[in-house]
């Protein structure tokens, strides 16, 4: 079940990529938001379905091996000089990403406006990974944010001073 989700949505990217499939105010980019550049081992989320992670919480010995690329190089490649929302959802290591991204952000001033993130961390099992997603809202809202929702760890966050 699991292998067929992901060749599903495997196939439905190439499409995309391909120009195959059109998506109305989206461009895809074949990339996973990451704290390097270069490519990362994505391993299959415990439960099934599509998702995969770089956190390895699994005994799977397959993976999917992905193009990365930091935040600060898709802003550089893309030219972008902020962004005015950010969506994340990825699976657990956003308590590695959004540190950076939140530093990227003091430093250039361009923090996003609206911020949402899936905080998968702060329910994981493990409690050392659970204490860092927990830490991870405190970062953000002494970044700058003030949180405007949350439903167990699916948060959205507004920049206080913009």
């Amino acid at each position: 079940m699991r292998h067929e989700a992901t060749n599903n949505a495997l196939r439905y990217f190439r499409e995309i990529e391909r120009g195959r499939l059109r998506l109305s105010m989206a461009t895809f980019h074949p990339f996973a938001l990451a704290t390097k550049d270069g490519g990362q081992a994505f391993y299959p989320h415990p439960s099934g379905g599509v998702s995969h992670s770089m956190d390895r919480n699994t005994k799977a010995k397959n993976y999917l091996w992905v193009q990365t690329r930091r935040l600060e190089t898709i802003m550089h490649n893309l030219n972008h000089t902020r962004v005015d929302v950010m969506n994340i959802d990825i699976e657990s290591t956003e308590i590695y990403v959004i540190p950076e991204a939140l530093e990227l952000w003091r430093r250039c001033a361009c923090k996003p406006r609206l911020l949402l993130i899936d905080i998968d961390a702060a329910r994981r099992q493990d409690p050392e990974i659970r204490k860092k997603g927990r830490a991870l809202v405190q970062q953000i809202l002494n970044a700058g944010y003030s949180l405007y929702w949350d439903k167990y760890y699916d948060m959205t966050f507004i920049a206080q001073d913009q």
